[in-house]
């Protein structure tokens, strides 16, 4: 029986950095030498004398110490110490190696087995191989029992092992991990890593930038893993805030600052692989421990919700604890409840990636327009709009560039970004589901269009003034500071229906070019306990994501005055209120309650409330102005109509009024006639009808006749 080759074809071997392809080939020497000494004997030719090992170990101890002094990697060594393999273990190892890189060790293992289609190591051939060094043959189980290091991190696979060794154990043959052997190899393409790890590019962005206060939070954390890894403390890291689904590669470079790689992995392919849970974790712990990686775990919320699997708790928890780090992605903080679902000796810390500030976005607006060089609206204020789009880094970027498409495919404007394209960008960027909760209302309308007293024709600019410069008075003037309740605007309309509320809501709107939500009541109040509290937190979540102007219509069902406690749902009635005493005053954004009995709100509303604003029913000159605005230019009118007449008679809101004026032009249009006093009094009286008033002709006994002819028509 021959040996393998003294000359190994390394010619044909995967590619290998110097100092690793000279450590493997010494490795290769020494387990050489050790399998010729095995099977001169198994032959009857045995050689004279102990084998001297000597020489070739001494060559690979010194090949490991000048690496280390240089700090140069080996991966062999490092496979030893990472998973504290033996001597015996990496004699394995390379048994499973050596015929992927010499076809002669794959010649022997044939001979072995009496089959030259078995080019592959066994257990009992591995006996037979590493006798001259093997001690005793209990060691050699002892290195295949599935808890012990090479089967156990899986750097070997064994067809049919199972959770105890068993009879057959030397029949079984073994192989090395395909991710294992390009690791040995230092291959340039080391395939894909275990269950869908990514590794994580550490190069920041240049087009767009997280935060300053961000990037402060993440050295702050950098400090307390560099003081507390080295001790032997293990970290989960609880990574939150607006920013969090952009800051992988700052993430990445701070994990760099420590010495590591950054390896990302979606929770879904942690929880839900097809592997077993235990092996599921282990893989993903061995690549990371291989290649220095540290772990971001994206959407780890999913690990912390109540239907997760057993299966996926354990995997969950196996990977914490063999890691001295992970960082969870969160949408939300983790609560106190699922915190202490932790395994117990992991230390929590809280990170906040929150947006830019206000001067930041503004910087980041105009550098990103800058550099588009395309012409802008004059008026465009990148400081108005980063104040009104709580915006991250990337959706700033994301936002220019959906408005320099949207100017771009104009039919006019010559590519000339407004502010208009500005805003639409800025609103597509949020993700937002408030259209579940609530109804999306266009701006529309203008200043001039309102019918409304002097006085709260004042207030409603001032609300606007109020929004546009706030980051000057709360910010720059140190208002901020003494502020009770927040840096919200929240505005009461009081007024019956059909007086401008939602106009004015509308116009407000596009005034701030903000996006206008009108809440669905319905969606919002539920009789079960607990719900309406739930949906209301939906809606003034998603508002602060999407920066939208909230409005509820018709508010006393939520604003009420909180009842006196004579049951339980009375009780949880006033739970709800104080709830949403909290939500108003945490919100950042705009806040508008129409309401219809102003006397009704809860006194604590009251005073939290930026503005209360009438909008009263309109008296006789202001129906003859909303008379007049509802008519346009071009519509055909008869002379004779008696619009001051019409205003004296018609005791209708400016909504109601709309409606005659327009009903009134659809008759005339059947009767192929201008629109004149008997069109206008028909529909006079059926606006009256849906209102439920009565409409008496006796107080119209100027147009007596002409009522008498619509009713019979």
């Amino acid at each position: 029986m021959n040996a393998p080759e003294t000359s190994p074809r390394l010619d044909e071997m995967p590619s290998a950095p110097g100092p690793a392809r000279a450590h493997l080939e010494a490795e290769l020497a020494r387990l050489r030498a050790i399998v010729r000494r095995a099977t001169a004997e198994d032959s009857g030719a045995a050689e004279r004398g102990p084998l001297d090992l000597t020489a070739l170990q001494d060559a690979i101890r010194q090949q490991v110490d000048a690496a280390d002094s240089a700090g140069l990697r080996l991966p062999l060594a490092q496979l030893a110490r990472t998973f504290h393999l033996s001597r015996l273990d990496l004699d394995l190892l390379l048994l499973a190696l050596a015929p992927l890189l010499d076809p002669s060790f794959g010649e022997t293992y044939a001979r072995l087995l009496g089959d030259p289609r078995r080019t592959y190591p066994t257990v009992d051939s591995a006996r037979t191989l590493l006798a001259p060094v093997l001690g005793d043959a209990g060691d050699l189980i002892e290195a295949f029992h599935p808890e012990a290091p090479l089967l156990r991190w899986e750097l070997l696979a064994m067809e049919g092992v199972r959770d105890t060794v068993s009879s057959d154990l030397y029949l079984r043959p073994f192989f090395i991990d395909l991710e294992i052997l390009h690791f040995i190899m230092a291959s340039d393409h080391p395939g894909p890593f275990a269950e869908g790890l990514a590794l994580v590019a550490p190069e920041v962005p240049e087009d767009y930038r997280l935060g300053s206060a961000a990037v402060r939070a993440l050295g702050t954390l950098c400090g307390r893993l560099k003081e507390g890894v080295p001790q032997g403390f293990r970290f989960a890291v609880e990574v939150h805030g607006p920013a969090v689904g952009e800051a992988l590669p700052w993430l990445a470079a701070a994990t760099g600052t420590l010495g590591l790689q950054l390896f990302s992995l979606e929770a879904g392919r942690l929880l839900e692989g097809t592997t077993p849970p235990e092996r599921r974790a282990r893989r993903i712990t061995r690549t990371l421990a291989l290649e220095r990686g540290a772990l971001v775990l994206r959407g780890a919320d999913r690990c912390f919700a109540e239907d997760a699997s057993a299966g996926a708790r354990r995997v969950f928890a196996e990977v914490l604890g063999e890691l001295p780090f992970v960082y969870l992605l969160l949408e939300k903080p983790l609560s106190a409840g699922r915190r202490r679902t932790l395994p117990e000796a992991l230390r929590s810390l809280e990170v906040e990636l929150g947006l830019p500030g206000p001067e930041e976005r503004a910087q980041a607006l105009t550098q990103t327009l800058g550099a588009l060089a395309v012409p802008v609206d004059p008026d465009l204020d990148p400081a108005a709009l980063a104040d009104a789009f709580n915006l991250t880094g990337m959706q700033l970027r994301d936002a220019v560039l959906a408005a320099h498409e949207r100017a771009r495919t104009r039919p006019r404007g010559g590519g000339r970004i407004s502010r208009q394209d500005l805003v639409a960008g800025a609103f597509a960027q949020t993700e937002h589901r408030l259209g579940q909760l609530a109804r999306r209302i266009e701006p529309g309308s203008t200043w001039e269009d309102l019918v409304l007293p002097e006085s709260s024709v004042r207030q409603l600019r001032l609300l606007c003034v109020h929004r546009q410069q706030r980051r000057h008075v709360l910010e720059q003037w140190g208002f901020g500071e003494k502020v009770l309740y927040g840096g919200g605007t929240h505005a009461l309309f009081s007024g019956p229906p059909g007086t401008g509320k939602t106009m004015a809501a509308r116009i407000i709107a596009g005034a701030l070019g903000l996006p206008l939500f009108a809440v669905d009541l319905a969606s919002v109040v539920s009789k079960y306990i607990g719900e309406t509290e739930k949906s209301l937190g939906q809606v003034f979540d998603e508002a602060a994501r999407s920066n939208a102007i909230l409005f509820f219509d018709e508010a006393d069902a939520l604003f009420a005055k909180r009842t006196e406690v004579k049951g339980s749902h009375d009780r949880y009635a006033n739970l709800e209120t104080g709830y949403l005493l909290q939500r108003m005053e945490q919100h950042e954004g705009i806040t508008l309650l129409a309401s219809n009995m102003r006397d009704n709100l809860d006194a604590a509303f009251a005073r939290r409330l930026s503005f209360i604003i009438d909008f009263p029913f309109p008296d006789v000159g202001r129906r003859r102005q909303l008379l007049d605005k509802f008519v346009p230019r071009a519509a055909p009118v008869d002379g004779r109509v008696d619009w001051h007449y019409l205003a004296e008679k018609l005791e209708l809101s400016g909504g109601s009024l709309r409606n005659v004026v327009l009903d009134a032009a659809f008759q005339a249009v059947d009767r192929g006639t201008s629109i004149d006093m008997r069109a206008l009094l028909s529909a006079a009286r059926r606006e009256y009808g849906k209102l439920g008033r009565a409409f008496l002709t006796g107080d119209f006994q100027e147009y007596a006749e002409l009522l008498t002819e619509s009713a019979e028509r």
